[in-house]
């Protein structure tokens, strides 16, 4: 056998070369394009890869590595983390984001999301990645979730402003001049176009199930929803009330300066009506 002096990657190559020379066939059940839900996971891997996504985003459990940086303290300062992106967001968010990023959804980062040069095909690629990750339909059945009788508007408004006090950190539009970046949480007059209504109605009942070390306190008890929180309002029912709160996100009116962020679309949607849905649980932690 001649010594060929090979370099590490080079012997690497030879390795996976003959490795590869194998008579035994590997099951296509194994194969990563196997059925369209892991094709689709696959398919979007190697653009998340070759962008190195990673490098800033933890993406279920695995990734950002720019966390390392941040004191402890400090981590709500780093780039967010992706668990379960494609059940939390819209895929046509989602498609107008990554095509341009450079409205601020969270004004407080020092960091921003560069703007990387993604075909519609390859930016849709991405969307439905995210998408059959969290296991949720594609194309997204849009959900229109309806106005609030007058009564219950009432009421929501009431929690919201006066017993939740959600605008103390979040805004309703753009933020004024006078307010500290540092000390804001996301437009909600956003949420609309943004969010899935059911993974709001699950942040709602448990932040800190769905993205440990969130900034958003946890306002009901998901060890026992029966507790009476808020006598006031929704004759105490914890349930109603997180629902009244989805409802009135949800349907948030834009005022002049908000404009919806996607200026282009991936394939047309369908259109559905709201059916409640029960919160999801997250993957056991890798």
């Amino acid at each position: 056998m001649p010594q060929f002096d090979f370099n590490d990657t080079e012997v690497d190559l030879v390795m996976t070369f003959l490795k590869s020379r194998y008579s035994e066939k590997i099951p296509y059940s194994y194969l990563a394009d196997a059925d369209d839900r892991h094709a689709a996971i696959a398919h979007g891997d190697q653009l998340i890869d070759y962008y190195n996504c990673r490098g800033c985003h933890m993406i279920d459990f695995q990734g950002g590595a720019i966390r390392d940086i941040y004191a402890e303290d400090d981590l709500w300062k780093a780039p967010p983390l992706l668990q379960q992106e494609g059940w939390r967001v819209q895929p046509d968010w989602m498609f107008g984001f990554l095509h341009d990023p450079s409205s601020k959804l969270r004004p407080w980062l020092d960091v921003r999301m560069p703007t990387f040069p993604l075909t519609d095909a390859k930016a849709t690629t991405v969307v439905q990645s995210f998408s059959a990750r969290a296991n949720v339909p594609y194309p997204y059945i849009s959900a229109k979730v309806p106005d609030l009788p007058p009564k219950e508007l009432t009421e929501a408004k009431a929690m919201v402003y006066d017993q939740l006090k959600c605008f103390k950190c979040h805004t309703a539009g753009a933020p004024s001049a006078d307010q500290d970046p540092a000390s804001l949480a996301p437009n909600l007059e956003l949420a609309k176009r943004r969010l899935r209504p059911d993974w709001v109605e699950a942040w709602l009942r448990n932040p800190q199930a769905l993205q440990e070390g969130t900034r958003m306190p946890n306002f009901f008890t998901p060890e026992n929803f029966s507790t009476v929180m808020y006598p006031k309002y929704f004759g105490g029912s914890q349930e109603r009330q997180i629902q009244a709160l989805r409802d009135f996100v949800m349907t948030l009116p834009d005022t002049p300066a908000t404009k919806p962020q996607a200026t282009a679309k991936p394939p047309p949607k369908k259109k559905a009506a709201l059916t409640p849905a029960k919160p999801r649980s997250l993957e056991a932690k890798r």
